[in-house]
């Protein structure tokens, strides 16, 4: 079962979510897509995509990833826009039930666009639902130990080791001793081509 999002409730965070609540709405209302149909692509209500599109609920990491997948982008175009890179801009970290992300870099390409993020990993699994077809996942364990991977095919990590699994497949990450930080580099092939 999919987690959902959580209400807003500091003014860091309501400015966040408004700004991804509106580039999620221009995206959908672009692809001519009803919050129903929405709905059904990523299993969240109406009501709760409603409210993240109006910027009063703040989108969990899952929900994030469950939304761009359905609209066939990568994570970075709700998070970020290009004009804020060329000023220097840096995201707000976007929270899941273990993986705490910040955005740092984005780049697209002839065959496709990666981002490259910064992420926390704590000791509660994060299962991950499938990403969009042909999205790979490079991650690069900074400290700690941790498990990530394809779920039928996992591996610990220590500090200095690194892991590429299939993004579009089932996944999950898990820290196991304490906090663990990572470089994540996320390939999204031209999913629009």
């Amino acid at each position: 079962m999919r987690q959902g999002p959580t209400k807003t409730t500091d003014n860091p965070a309501q400015t966040l979510s408004s700004v991804v609540g509106r580039r999620i709405k221009k995206i959908r209302k672009a692809r001519n897509m009803s919050l129903a149909v929405l709905s059904d692509l990523t299993g969240l209500g109406k009501g709760t995509l409603s409210e993240i599109e109006r910027g009063l609920r703040n989108p969990t990491l899952d929900t994030l990833f469950a939304i761009t997948t359905a609209f066939h982008v990568p994570l970075s175009s709700v998070l970020i826009d290009n004009m804020d890179f060329l000023s220097g801009i840096s995201s707000s970290p976007a929270h899941g039930s273990s993986v705490d992300a910040r955005l740092l870099a984005r780049w697209d390409e002839d065959t496709g666009t990666r981002e490259v993020y910064r992420i926390t990993i704590n000791e509660t699994l994060q299962k991950s639902d499938p990403h969009a077809p042909g999205v790979r996942e490079n991650l690069i364990l900074l400290t700690g130990f941790a498990e990530v991977g394809n779920t039928d095919n996992l591996l610990q990590l220590k500090e200095g080791g690194s892991v590429c699994f299939d993004g579009d497949k089932p996944h999950q990450y898990r820290s196991l001793d304490g906090k663990a930080t990572a470089v994540l580099i996320m390939f999204y092939p031209d999913l629009n081509a």
